[in-house]
């Protein structure tokens, strides 16, 4: 499932011109991968995922952060919720992105 945000004179600007938002393919609307979405969605609810990415999120982040900490090739570690990011970087300059 997927879907376009834009500001109003973005679209606005579209609809004006070309008059079309080509942002589709030929699996638009299917039924099977929209009842598949469905389904992910219900269980994201159900299981209440969100709350508990939010609740346990800076715990792992702390915990790889205190795990790689002192490593040569790592510069910074950042994120949010379970999306976390590691920069490798050059240990002889521990700048340079390896």
């Amino acid at each position: 499932l997927a879907a376009v945000f834009c500001r109003q004179h973005v679209f606005d600007a579209i609809a004006g011109g070309s008059r079309e938002f080509d942002l589709g393919h030929t699996w638009d609307g299917a039924p099977l991968p929209c009842a598949v979405g469905l389904a992910v969605l219900d269980v994201i609810h159900e299981r209440r995922l969100v709350e508990r990415v939010r609740e346990r999120g800076p715990r792992l982040l702390d915990e790889l952060r205190a795990s790689l900490q002192g490593s040569s090739i790592v510069g910074e570690v950042r994120g949010r919720g379970f999306l976390l990011g590691v920069d490798l970087v050059d240990p002889r300059d521990g700048r340079s992105f390896l």
